[in-house]
């Protein structure tokens, strides 16, 4: 993939930096998580919110290998032993269900959250799936 942006991650990249929300709905390799990446790098604290445990290493694995000398990136499933009972890095990768646990312990990390990058949005609107969508939203929105 090229690391020049596309017009429209441009677009999507000024609005994020002058602190608006931003949906981002394009086809799959359209360029989104390459996109959230190279925001990330931009920002002090990121939370990348995934639907799986396989995914959300998938994404973490990728990071890693491209931003470990810039940012501590961190994974939380549920499935570490090394897992803290708090968040801890400047990029942490989340499953769904950990970010809401950590989310009703009142984790500290979250109060210099800067960037959230929400991965498979569309789960919100499925009855297995949604209600832990729904529920992070709403946590997320008590910060």
């Amino acid at each position: 993939m090229s690391h020049e942006l596309k017009s429209w991650q441009l677009e999507v990249s000024r609005s994020v930096f002058e602190g608006k929300n931003v949906l981002v709905i394009a086809p799959t390799g359209s360029g989104k998580s390459h996109l959230a990446l190279c925001l990330a790098k931009s920002f002090k604290k990121t939370l990348w919110v995934l639907p799986t445990k396989a995914l959300t290493r998938e994404w973490f694995m990728k990071a890693l290998s491209t931003l470990r000398e810039r940012l501590h990136v961190n994974i939380y499933t549920g499935d570490y032993r090394r897992e803290s009972n708090v968040y801890e890095g400047d990029l942490v990768f989340a499953t769904y269900e950990s970010a809401v646990l950590q989310l009703r312990r009142k984790d500290e990390w979250f109060k210099t959250l800067e960037l959230l990058v929400f991965d498979e949005f569309q789960f919100v609107g499925e009855e297995e799936r949604g209600g832990v969508v729904e529920e992070l939203l709403i946590l997320l929105s008590e910060l």
